[in-house]
């Protein structure tokens, strides 16, 4: 399985809308018609995802959603962006600000884990998903302080106005 088809599947699941469980079981049944090993592909690449989400832009715009909650929150959320598809996910690396036209006021604390790659795989199998056999590591473009208010409200107006609680 290469990147593109895992964004194929994963950009399947958008049509649960809103609904994040719809969703979830959407992904298990597509990943339950493939072979194991294209499931335990599948799961690596959801894993990369996840590293390269791991940067300045994304925790910075998570820091302004949620106000930084607990670490399985940024993780949680981390998961969210991957479950909005490749499009979403791929502005967001660039342009955190590009989430104010897709994450809701109320969803702040309903992001989740969407990664079930790894129980379809024991489920199919009776195994753990054997871990990623290609070592990744992704260079951050622009690392900046996440935290720094100041830095967040010029990087994510947008993102700063609907989530200021302060009223700032």
């Amino acid at each position: 399985m290469d990147e593109n088809r895992f964004w194929q599947i994963v950009d399947a699941t958008l049509a649960a809308g809103a609904n994040r469980k719809r969703q979830y079981c959407l992904l298990a049944d597509q990943l339950r018609r493939l072979s194991p090993t294209e499931v335990a592909e599948f799961h690596w690449w959801f894993q990369r995802q996840l590293e390269r989400s791991d940067c300045s832009n994304v925790e910075a715009a998570w820091d302004v959603i949620d106000g930084v909650g607990a670490d399985d929150g940024y993780f949680d959320f981390r998961c969210w962006l991957v479950s909005r598809g490749r499009a979403v996910f791929e502005s967001a690396l660039s342009d955190p600000d590009s989430l104010a036209d897709v994450v809701q006021r109320e969803e702040r604390t309903q992001f989740f884990d969407f990664d079930c790659a790894d129980a379809v795989y024991e489920e199919l199998t009776g195994q753990e998903c054997p871990p990623d056999p290609v070592p990744h590591s992704w260079e951050e473009e622009d690392s900046w302080d996440a935290h720094d208010g100041e830095e967040q409200r010029r990087r994510m107006p947008r993102l700063w106005a609907m989530f200021d609680d302060d009223g700032e």
